[in-house]
This record gives structure tokens, sequence and C-alpha cells, in this order.
């Protein structure tokens, strides 16, 4: 039996019945565990937008939380929407308001009136552009409401032995490329197959930041040596996979690079 946080545990009690967005990582991990334990594996449903910009792993990660949970999930395909071709500035509320619209209409033809994401007390609109989404749509964030934060997050899914307990934080493959690039499903296949690669080599938390012809590679800092020193081997991967050109941010992943690169070309 799971020990659920009591204002966490009153909550998803309050609601009877739930759906949840349930994406490949931790959170919406912790929330699915959660609601099965308070609601029982009857009253709740996990439902997964697939679309092109969402890797494979991702999709595989959630399908293993949900099986290992015994609760009924249901993966959604969806085309890639005509409004986010241009990688538009507000690409998050968009994608936010499109996909999450699209679960809340399916989890309504299950039978669940509410649908729920994974947003913790740490996230804020101001830093989440996609969380004004949710507001919009009316979409339950129990964990945001519960206070509980990444940390306990953490905490909360090593205890429950949750298969994405130590998963790195992960965003869709949209933001490996700058705002207003058209983006076609050829170059989301190549980002994502030079992320596997990566990652099959063991980096973890690795972001290939494409810039047309040119590849930037991001890990996390004390894993840039390493990096480094494979340098040759990787290049030739990657330039295998069309990259005229593969470089090395010394600097590390830093959430929201692109922006930061962005705001730096501005001045």
């Amino acid at each position: 039996m799971r020990s659920i946080p009591f204002p966490l545990a009153d909550l998803l009690e309050s609601y009877g019945r739930l759906a949840i967005a349930l994406s490949g990582g931790v959170d919406s991990a912790v929330v699915l565990a959660a609601t099965a334990e308070v609601l029982g594996t009857g009253n709740v449903a996990a439902l997964t937008a697939e679309v092109p910009y969402v890797a494979e792993r991702e999709i595989m990660a959630a399908r293993e939380v949900a099986e290992s949970l015994g609760v009924a999930h249901y993966i959604e395909e969806l085309p890639f929407p005509a409004e986010l071709r241009d990688n538009p500035e507000k690409r998050c509320f968009l994608c936010k308001k499109k996909l999450l619209g699209f679960l809340q209409g399916k989890a309504r033809e299950l039978g669940f009136p509410l649908l729920a994401d994974g947003s913790n007390a740490d996230d804020s609109p101001e830093n989440r552009p996609g969380m004004r989404a949710l507001e919009h749509l009316g979409i339950a964030s129990p964990l945001r409401s519960a206070g509980i934060t990444k940390i306990n997050i953490r905490t909360l899914a090593r205890a429950w032995n949750l298969s994405s307990a130590e998963k790195p934080s992960n965003t869709c493959l949209l933001t490996r490329f700058p705002s207003g690039r058209s983006i076609t499903d050829d170059d989301l296949h190549r980002v994502e197959s030079a992320e596997d690669y990566l990652l099959d080599r063991g980096y973890a938390a690795v972001r290939v930041r494409d810039f047309g012809s040119m590849a930037c590679i991001e890990a996390e800092p004390e894993e840039v040596p390493r990096l480094a020193s494979d340098g040759a081997e990787v290049a030739s991967k990657l330039k295998s996979m069309g990259y005229g050109r593969v470089t090395l941010d010394l600097e590390g992943y830093r959430f929201a690079s692109m922006n930061v690169r962005k705001e730096k070309a501005d001045e």
C-alpha cells in the first residue's frame, strides 16, 4: 500500500473518478499512482497523446508505468498540428491547448468528467507558458494544488518503486529547434535518432539542438568531459544522420536554452 500525503489524498478522494494525462515523466506517473491508490484502478484512466514531436521513448515510458500500476491506458495518435509547424513562440500554450483539449474530450467519452495533469508546486505560468492552457481548459493539477514539489515527487516515486523515479525531466522535440523554424517530420526524426544514440551510450538529460546543418549537443555538466572525449565518434555518427557540423555546448544542459540563445542573438 502506498502512503499518500494527506492534502493530496483528500483532494484525489474528492474527485471520485479521474483521468490522467500521462506523459513519460515522473510527475504524471506519481499522480497516476496516487490516484489509483486512493480511488482504485477502476476509477482512474491514463491517456497519452502520441504526436510526431514526442519521442517514442516517452510513449514507452508512459506505457510501462500504466501497465505496472494495472491502470487502463489509452494512447491516442494525433497528426502534427498545423499551428505548430512553424514552431511559434507560443508553441507551449498552443500545444497544451490542442493536446489536452483532445484528451479531455476522450476522457469524457470514457466516462471521466475531469482530466488531470502532472504540474507541481514548483511550476508557474511565468516559466511554463503552457500552464495558461490548463486554466483555460479547466484541467486539474492535484500535485500543484496539494503543494507537492519536485523534490517531494522524486521521494514518493522512489518509495513507490515507480519505473520513472530516476528518469530525467524531458521536453518535447520542438524545443530542440529555434522558434519560427519550419519543422518537418524528417527534422523531428533526425533529432530523436541523434538523442536516442546518445542516450544509448549512457548520457542522461541530453539535448541535440538543431540549427539546420549544425547540431549542438547539450549534456549534464558532469558528463561534458566524457562527451568531449567521445567527440570524434559522436560527430561521425551525427554527420551520418545529415548534420554537416556537430558542436558541444561546454556549459552543459540548461532548461530553455534555446530561449537564451535567441535573447542573446537579439541583443
